[in-house]
């Protein structure tokens, strides 16, 4: 029986430490597992017409790996927090795929146009802000009137906005949810909307029209604990 829905897949921190390569082989056997290229774009259109362009990205490629290795057992001995990241390993795959984010998003038609990516842009939680990300990825979205930027990496639920058309959310809580706002201090002042401590587990939802985009987030059981601003289409 074919599966009535698809994950679309990305790339973070941990899968890097492992084999990205095969998790791309593995759509090839899968019919409900969608991860054709390091970074890709699809569209999806709802009920009444309206589009929604999502662009997967991979923030490790841009931003740099964040464990720090045991030099003789490879055991991670830490995780870098955003703004210690090392930056690309390859500076020119980090470059190529840039040039192709800016030239996606430039291009899109929809209604809607979402950008992912693992690490986040603002965050308060455990890791904080990824700087990289912060001088390169996000002036491409910006200008191109990116309707939010979705993360995962800090295992919480948080809503940002720095007063731009860009929303940003934290949907990072799959499997827990970390209470920390250590980087609280970190994001822009008056940026941060919600977030939610110490409960397990959560994901988003998504309502669209024509009329409007809604992100609601959920606690793991399926509550509603947040429903963010609804966003107009893009002009």
């Amino acid at each position: 029986m074919k599966s009535p829905f698809t994950f679309h897949v990305l790339a973070g921190n941990h899968d890097h430490l492992g084999n990205v390569t095969a998790q791309i082989e593995y759509s090839k056997i899968s019919e409900r597992w969608s991860f054709p290229t390091e970074y890709y774009t699809f569209t999806e259109t709802g009920g009444d017409g309206s589009t929604v362009q999502f662009v997967m990205i991979d923030t490790v490629i841009l931003g740099g790996g964040s464990e720090v290795l045991h030099p003789v057992t490879d055991e991670i001995v830490r995780e870098l927090h955003g703004n210690e990241l090392p930056g690309p390993s390859d500076q020119a795959k980090a470059d190529a795929q840039l040039a192709w984010i800016a030239s996606t998003i430039a291009s899109s038609t929809a209604d809607y146009l979402l950008v992912a990516g693992h690490y986040p842009v603002y965050s308060i939680c455990e890791h904080g802000p990824t700087p990289t990300l912060i001088s390169s990825l996000l002036p491409l979205m910006e200008k191109s009137k990116v309707t939010a930027y979705l993360a995962g990496h800090d295992h919480c639920m948080e809503y940002l906005n720095t007063g731009t058309q860009l929303d940003h959310h934290g949907i990072g809580s799959a499997h827990s949810n970390d209470p920390s706002t250590a980087h609280a201090h970190a994001v822009p002042q008056d940026s941060l909307k919600w977030h939610l401590e110490g409960r397990s587990g959560g994901f988003a939802s998504f309502d669209v029209s024509k009329s409007g985009l809604t992100v609601r987030h959920h606690a793991g059981n399926g509550t509603v604990v947040f429903t963010a601003p609804t966003h107009a289409p893009r002009s």
